[in-house]
Parts: structure tokens; sequence; C-alpha cells
């Protein structure tokens, strides 16, 4: 698709990767909404949108199953799927602009503040491969223990 938007059309082409991103986010958030329902010892249903927040997802299942997303995928993977979620956090909810938050939860450098990071379409192709990854691994984590 991106291959027929011409190379002057950057702004066009941000916008079809962001909402890929979005959309990525959006089908997990439906399957956490459906392992909440069918494990709801493990995954509570609140707070809402859990699955939206990686980071508050990560600390729920350390401590329902004492394991982390970055255990189940690994380590880089983990840190790729992170900083793709606050792509679409700060795309949401700031404009897409780098703020002081996306600094400190990807690690980038502060001198980003402002801009908008650069997601090329290979990022977001694997970003879509490792959501659906952590999402069957989880499952199956979750389905293990129950």
């Amino acid at each position: 698709m991106l291959a027929s938007v011409p190379d002057e059309e950057r702004e066009l082409r941000e916008i079809i990767l962001v909402d890929a991103i979005s959309a990525s986010v959006a089908s997990f958030d439906s399957l956490g909404k459906r392992l909440a329902r069918e494990f709801p010892t493990q995954i509570p249903n609140k707070p809402r949108n859990l699955f939206q927040n990686i980071d508050g997802l990560n600390e729920v299942v350390e401590a329902g199953l004492s394991i982390s997303l970055s255990q189940l995928v690994g380590s880089t993977e983990y840190s790729k799927i992170r900083y793709m979620f606050q792509v679409r956090h700060i795309s949401t909810h700031n404009f897409g602009e780098i703020d002081d938050d996306f600094i400190k939860k990807t690690g980038c450098h502060a001198s980003l503040k402002g801009s908008k990071p650069q997601v090329a379409p290979p990022d977001v192709e694997e970003f879509i491969s490792l959501v659906e990854t952590l999402g069957i691994a989880l499952r199956d984590r979750l389905r293990g223990c129950a």
C-alpha cells in the first residue's frame, strides 16, 4: 500500500503507519478484553484498557503469572513493542510529538522532545508480528495456568 504513496506525500505515509500501529494496539486490546473474561482471576477488568498500557499490563502479568512480558517474547522484542505502544500513545494523546514521558519510557534522547518519532514500514510490520506473537504467548501461558 505505501509503495503507491508518492515520496513527496511523507505526511500521508506517516499517518498510514501510525494508523497501522493504532489498529494493532486496538486488536491487542480486544484480545485483552476477551482474555479478561476467560481468565478473570489472572487478568482484571480494571483498569480499563489495560492492554493499551503495556507497562501496566506487564505489572499485572508479573503479579498474576509470575512472568514478565519480556520473558514471553524476549527482551529486545519487548522493547520494540513497548516503543511502538508509546508511539501510539503520543500519536493519540499528544499530536504525535515526543514529550518528557515518551523520553522517560523509551530512553530516546531528550533533544528529540517536540519532534515526531520516525517510524519506517519495516518497523511497523515487525511490530504487528511481535504483537501477534505476544498475544499468542500470553494466551497460551494463561491457558497453561488455568
